[in-house]
């Protein structure tokens, strides 16, 4: 991929992990004041799918910029 493409798909998955993370802080301050059992347990739910969302979009994170080095060093 040109090194334009890599530092647009470095900056489209910085506001993924970005959205991510408020989307699990909003979870986090619902799941204190659900009152049903089922409710915290829908939002546990939600929190872990994001969870591993956030953590596949860090792994492409890295990745990117592993491909951006290697770019900027000539490999």
């Amino acid at each position: 991929a040109p090194e334009a493409d890599l530092y647009h798909k470095l900056a489209e998955h910085q506001d993924y992990e970005r959205r991510l993370i408020a989307m699990i802080q909003d979870r986090e301050s619902l799941l204190g004041r659900q009152t049903t059992l089922a409710a915290q347990q829908k939002l546990q739910h939600e929190l872990a799918a994001l969870e591993g969302r956030l953590m596949r979009c860090r792994q492409a994170l890295a990745r990117i910029e592993r491909n951006i080095e290697r770019k900027e060093n000539g490999f």
